[in-house]
């Protein structure tokens, strides 16, 4: 697992998921707009990014005669909240961070202001 630094030329993720899209071992999970939309009924739309990346392993796969298809396709996950979900998403990153990065102690909004920095 592994972010693209949002809104700049990561040009280091754009490798990595160009190669694993050549590659095409695994399917690959982007969330392209990362964000909470706040609109359930609509598949938002893929970023350029995203296509460009699905553009460049296309190239890749026609240079090597590789003779499979590659596909990318958006979905929507519509979901109802009751209440403030703050908390929920919060108790989530805590256990996804203590998964993948080495212990660090932050205040929530420490923490809250890291994550937006890293996409």
């Amino acid at each position: 697992m592994y972010s693209v630094v949002r809104g700049t030329v990561d040009r280091d993720a754009f490798r990595m998921t160009r190669a694993l899209l050549f590659k095409g071992d695994w399917p690959i999970v982007i969330f392209g707009e990362g964000e909470i939309s706040r609109q359930n009924d609509t598949v938002m739309r893929f970023e350029r990014g995203i296509v460009q990346m699905c553009f460049w392993a296309l190239d890749d796969m026609e240079k090597a005669q590789v003779g499979e298809s590659l596909y990318a396709v958006p979905v929507g996950i519509k979901y109802h909240y009751p209440r403030d979900m703050w908390n929920s998403i919060d108790t989530a990153l805590t256990r996804l961070e203590r998964y993948i990065l080495p212990p660090a102690e932050q205040t929530p909004v420490e923490r809250y202001d890291r994550l937006r920095r890293n996409r």
